[in-house]
């Protein structure tokens, strides 16, 4: 063999050994097989549970396999509140917390890591990771549990924190971080340990930003009125949550705004009063807009002198401000707004014989033509409203209801126009329609304004295509409201007013939900509380069954008790 060949022919054998050398060495993580679901365990912890007298600087965890942290300064929940901050030391298996300053004496503290400490490969949480120690000789043992729910939905609140503040502080849920806290699970249950006797005051809220505090502008926010005489463990201590601004009222601007004054308010109300100090003849109007955050006066003054009013403004925990202010007008190339109002039950509806509309308006109506306004069943039969009855205002003029009975079996007119084409203002004959008739200039606006031609058409609705849902109530309240709800947003379909045998008719079939809003101090409406006064929202009883309606059916016999 020549020695070329020779030398390729090993380089060959070279080569194949090494490719197979290669292969056997990169053999492949075998695939399948079960995932690790179990968490790791908790092999020692210093201190112990339970330990007394403990006065060092450092919290160590060891674990059976290796572990990593996740989100724990969310996850970790250390009561009582501590001094100062922790760092954190990992090392595969074992954690350490390092406190930068000593605990306070006499105190037994708790800690609750949740789902903070993981394994290293599933990220399977450490299960039970509550333990408590003192720094005195004696350990805390009292407890609180309960559920937080939504006031107006009976809704759990998952990832609420529920806070203690000692009674005899002038700390709240407002301005300062709570005492000691818990946070809500996926079901809203929360759950104290290790607490010290004495008297607290309870809060619970959605956090939404993490600083442990309440902001009453976008949190929802709930509280018992009472203070908590903790002396043995209490249970099922249930606390409900309520979005409600509590800032004071406040007006963050008051001016001429192209054709109009504007007066701005950092928060919506729920009412308002508006009126010149000195005597006139002139009315001043005005209406709120922007969800009742802003309102809009119209000019109405002769002259360019301002005129000083008075000013009262109230909001939905009856707080309220009282204030002059000097409207004026100035002149501006800026057009006034549009005329535009909407009406409801919206054209096209199915509507019931005993007739009932409103007509939103978006500026003050100062004029009605009555003779514009009538009922036509079809081209020739025309019904006139009776005005004084069926007609009302609100004390702004920008909301009109009208009540009306009307008949369904009206006789109708049998005439068709020649051509055999309706025009969009005449009903085709049928005993189960009519239209709201508003003509052109029916409403005529303070600012001159003039409405069109707006012909609103109903269909009667067939019972048959409806069902009813009724039952009775067992509450000790005389003044309530009960309303039938959508399920998905709790949206009011319809309400009645201290019925305790209760009947809703003409309801679409679908799934609805009752709810009870009690009037507990009868002034004629449901109050949300005020935290301010130690005064908690009014009752809400929620039915805790869906209530489930066929076409053409009757769900009867539901009780509603407390």
């Amino acid at each position: 063999m020549k020695k070329s060949s020779f030398c390729l022919t090993c380089i060959a054998i070279y080569l194949c050994i090494q490719f197979l050398v290669t292969s056997c060495a990169n053999i492949g993580s075998p695939t399948g097989g079960p995932k690790d679901t179990i968490p790791p365990q908790l092999v020692k912890v210093s201190p112990g549970q339970g330990t007394l007298n403990f006065n060092e600087s450092v919290i160590s965890l060891e674990f059976n396999e290796a572990i990593q942290v996740k989100d724990l300064t969310s996850q970790l929940i250390i009561t009582p509140s501590i001094n100062g901050k922790y760092k954190t030391k990992l090392s595969k298996n074992s954690l350490e917390l390092q406190f930068e300053q000593p605990f306070d004496t006499n105190t037994t503290y708790t800690l609750n890591f949740r789902e903070g400490i993981v394994d290293l490969n599933e990220s399977n949480p450490a299960k039970n990771m509550i333990f408590a120690f003192s720094t005195g000789a004696y350990l805390d043992s009292l407890e609180i549990n309960g559920r937080i729910t939504e006031v107006l939905n009976g809704k759990p609140v998952a990832d609420a924190i529920v806070t203690l503040y000692r009674a005899a502080d002038t700390l709240n849920t407002f301005n300062s971080r709570p005492y000691y806290l818990q946070k809500t699970n996926k079901e809203g249950y929360y759950h104290f340990r290790n607490l010290k006797t004495g008297r607290y005051l309870i809060y619970a809220t959605q956090d939404l930003n993490k600083n442990l505090k309440t902001d009453p502008r976008n949190e929802k926010f709930g509280f018992l009125k009472d203070t908590i005489e903790l002396y043995k463990s209490i249970d099922s201590l249930h606390l409900r949550i309520l979005n409600i601004n509590t800032a004071d009222i406040r007006i963050n601007s008051s001016r001429p705004t192209g054709p109009y004054y504007e007066i701005t308010l950092n928060k919506s109300i729920t009412g308002y009063t508006l009126e010149p100090l000195e005597p006139t003849d002139i009315r001043l109007f005005s209406n709120p807009l922007d969800n009742n955050k802003k309102i809009r006066v119209y000019n109405t003054f002769p002259g360019s002198d301002s005129v000083a009013v008075s000013f009262t403004a109230t909001d939905s925990i009856n707080q309220q401000i009282n204030d002059t202010l000097y409207v004026r007008f100035e002149e501006s190339r800026r057009a006034r707004e549009e005329f535009k109002y909407t009406v409801s039950p919206k054209t096209g509806s199915a509507i019931r014989e005993a007739f009932n509309a409103t007509i939103d308006f978006n500026k003050p109506v100062t004029a009605i033509n009555y003779d514009s306004i009538f009922f036509q069943y079809d081209s020739l039969t025309i019904v006139r409203p009776d005005t004084s009855k069926t007609f009302t205002w609100n004390d702004r003029r920008d909301k009109l209801t009208i009540e009306a009975t009307l008949d369904a079996n009206q006789p109708l007119a049998s005439v068709q126009p020649a051509s055999g084409n309706l025009t969009d203002n005449v009903l085709p004959a049928g005993p189960r329609s009519v239209m709201l008739y508003l003509g052109k200039t029916a409403f005529i606006t303070v600012d001159n304004d003039t409405s069109a031609t707006n012909p609103v058409k109903y269909t009667f609705a067939d019972p048959k295509n409806f069902g009813t849902i009724s039952g009775k109530l067992d509450i000790p309240y005389p003044n309530f409201t009960i309303q039938l709800l959508q399920p998905g947003n709790f949206s009011v379909v319809q309400e009645q007013k201290n019925q305790k045998n209760f009947s809703f008719r003409y309801v679409q079939p679908g799934e609805y939900h009752l709810r009870v809003l009690v009037d507990e101090n009868e002034n004629g409406k449901w109050d949300p509380g005020n935290v301010h006064k130690r005064q908690e929202p009014e009752p809400v009883i929620i039915h805790p069954d869906k209530v489930i309606l066929k076409q053409n059916w009757e769900v009867t016999d539901i009780l509603i008790t407390e």
